[in-house]
């Protein structure tokens, strides 16, 4: 593969180097993402004012309304 990339023209090998790169720096935003969320979620279980999770998760009010709204779904089908 290596070498096949060293065929290229020298902007398209660039590009190909950066793209294990991009895919992983998009799994770590993801995953940070998930874990605010998770974070608000245990925070509002613990009966933590939205703002105030809003605040510490660094979501924004209308995500962690969100998260509010599914937890009642959650706790409503129990």
């Amino acid at each position: 593969m290596q070498e096949k990339i060293k065929q290229l023209p020298e902007d398209e090998a660039k590009v190909l180097y950066r793209l294990p790169n991009s895919y992983f720096e998009k799994g770590m935003k993801e995953g940070i993402e998930k874990g605010k969320q998770a974070a608000a979620k245990n925070l509002l279980l613990k009966n933590m004012s939205k703002e105030e999770v809003a605040e510490v998760t660094e979501l924004s009010i209308e995500e962690v309304e969100e998260i509010a709204g599914n937890l009642k779904g959650e706790m409503g089908d129990s």
